[in-house]
């Protein structure tokens, strides 16, 4: 269930009702404790005092345009906790909305999200009925939103204990939204019969999913092996659209399917005299075991240690930057280097996670939808 709205009010007392609106229903949900100031509940409070404490990263300034942003999202929210406050729950229900279609990404609406999934994640110990199914949906798509944040980091890069746990819990959401046998409407929807010898790519097409066969595998089977996979299966197949998000300053990659986390891994940047570009990509082709094209020379097949590509490679394009730009996502003869920046700009991983990353994404072609890349 995608959420299309959010109404609460941000510095509302404690005990305070807030709701969260979806196409088919309304939540109630406790409003969380307050400390002042737009968006300022006592758990998003703790987390930074905590970081802070640590010696937490410090955040990269904000562009102008993040600035913008996130100014328009305090105001926002402000507005939201005077209307909370009022009663006023149409008005709060109208910046609420805007909140999401202008300002989500601002680091005030993510730490605003981080509270209200809390929230909501309180609200989830019934029975595992539908309805707490729906709230655990929600609760893990708000938990998802502040894992970026510079206080989710030590000083030295590092996770802190905070965003480990948040992530365990977000992936504990995840299968336990995603093995609902009935379905969720807009987050997964139940397939024919698996027949005999269908191999997973082979369904991912079929079924034209906005994802590679890793994803089908995961919620269906616990497992990222094919072999698992039965004849007479009725699969459970998400409907949502993968994407995967670099994080260049954290040198970490994301991979979320529709506005939820699934996982992340370490990855290699450019250097500094050949930095990583900025922008948004589509994959156009992918390819195990590649020989590599070094820049002016002759190819070096796969198995040759001086194989720059690794175990794969997943080449990305964007208007800004076309195919022959080169650039691409790839494994690594020197896994020593991810988490460092030291490619020609592409995306390093280790060979094991270049191969599973081949089998998250998707290419255009045969009526398939091209896995966007972030990189920011």
């Amino acid at each position: 269930m995608r959420l299309t709205w959010l109404v609460l009010g941000v510095v509302a007392a404690a005990g305070a009702v807030a709701f969260i609106n979806t196409d088919e229903e309304t939540v109630e949900l406790p409003e969380a404790q307050s400390e002042g100031g737009a968006g300022g509940s006592s758990a998003q409070v703790a987390l930074q005092r905590a970081a802070a404490a640590r010696g937490g990263a410090a955040a990269a300034p904000l562009s102008q345009a993040e600035g913008k942003q996130e100014k328009l999202s305090k105001a926002l929210l402000e507005g939201m906790a005077r209307a909370h406050a009022e009663g006023n729950r149409s008005k709060e229900a109208s910046l609420a909305q805007r909140l999401r279609q202008e300002a989500w990404d601002a680091p005030s609406s993510r730490r605003w999200a981080y509270a209200r999934g809390r929230a909501l994640l309180e609200q989830t110990a019934a029975p595992e009925g539908r309805d707490t199914i729906v709230r655990k949906d929600k609760a893990r798509r708000l938990l998802s939103r502040p894992l970026y944040l510079p206080e989710m980091f030590r000083a030295n890069g590092t996770s802190t204990d905070e965003r480990t746990q948040l992530i365990r819990t977000i992936q504990q959401l995840n299968r336990q939204v995603m093995h609902y046998p009935l379905g969720l409407k807009g987050v997964t929807r139940i397939s024919k019969e698996v027949e005999p010898g269908t191999a997973p790519v082979q369904i991912v097409s079929r079924e034209k999913l906005a994802m590679g066969s890793n994803a089908l595998l995961l919620w269906n089977l616990g497992s990222l092996d094919p072999k698992k996979l039965r004849a007479g299966q009725k699969l459970l197949l998400p409907v949502e659209t993968l994407s995967v998000h670099v994080h260049l300053r954290l040198r970490r990659m994301g991979i979320y399917i529709g506005d939820w986390f699934v996982k992340e891994f370490r990855v290699g940047i450019g250097a500094e005299d050949t930095p990583t570009p900025l922008g948004t990509f589509s994959v156009h082709s992918r390819e195990k075991n590649p020989d590599w094209w070094q820049p002016g020379g002759k190819p070096i097949p796969f198995g040759d240690p001086r194989n720059a590509l690794g175990s794969a490679w997943i080449a990305i394009e964007s208007d800004e930057w076309p195919l022959t730009a080169g650039y691409g996502i790839h494994g690594t003869n020197k896994p020593r280097t991810v988490g460092t920046r030291c490619s020609n700009g592409c995306v390093r991983l280790v060979n094991a996670e270049a191969t599973e990353m081949y089998d998250w994404v998707r290419t255009g072609s045969a009526g398939g939808h091209a896995t966007r890349v972030y990189i920011k």
